[in-house]
């Protein structure tokens, strides 16, 4: 191993502990890595002195993040051009809030549907959410099928926060999505 990667190793590690990043993982996420990642919080929560209800609150959003990354990346089409398989997921402490932030990439084409629903869920006030997770909840299946947005509007509905997200375009068929979701500790 060359000096160099230790000193890039060093800078990440500090960049980190200085952010505060409770955790953080690049690669493929799956049901064991969903599990064991939950499993990580759990442990370390216990050390962490937060009020319960957050940290279940916490957990919750949590669930739903890495849920959306499992089910949307963009390697779960079985593409074969897809740039990686491999996503990205941070819990940050804030002084205020904590920072969920997860990233993957997906078909450029699923921008527009996926825009529009976290725009939608942006412009709602909580009354508005939960009507409009009880028409989805009712809707015909065709309709709920493929990416309703129950998890989003789940997760607006547990932080009362609007949800950030960024697309950047990579190719004219892949972009990386990217969403942050804040919840505060009081």
């Amino acid at each position: 191993m060359s000096k160099e990667t230790n000193t890039d190793l060093f800078h990440l590690y500090t960049m980190m502990v200085k952010q505060n990043i409770l955790m953080a993982f690049l690669g493929d996420f799956n049901h064991t890595t969903t599990t064991s990642l939950l499993n990580n919080f759990k442990r370390k929560m216990n050390f962490l002195e937060t009020a319960t209800g957050i940290n279940k609150k916490v957990y919750k959003v949590m669930v739903e993040c890495l849920e959306n990354i499992s089910r949307h990346k963009a390697s779960t089409l079985k593409d074969k051009k897809a740039p990686s398989d491999a996503a990205i997921f941070m819990l940050i402490e804030h002084e205020e809030q904590f920072c969920i932030m997860t990233g993957n990439y997906l078909k450029t084409e699923s921008i527009e549907p996926l825009q529009q629903k976290l725009d939608k869920i942006n412009s709602l006030d909580k009354t508005g959410l939960q009507e409009f997770y009880r028409t989805i909840i009712s809707a015909p299946r065709s309709y709920t099928h493929n990416g309703a947005g129950l998890g989003l509007i789940d997760i607006s509905l547990k932080t009362s926060s609007p949800l950030k997200y960024r697309f950047q375009k990579i190719s004219e068929q892949y972009s990386f999505f990217t969403l942050e979701v804040n919840i505060k500790h009081r």
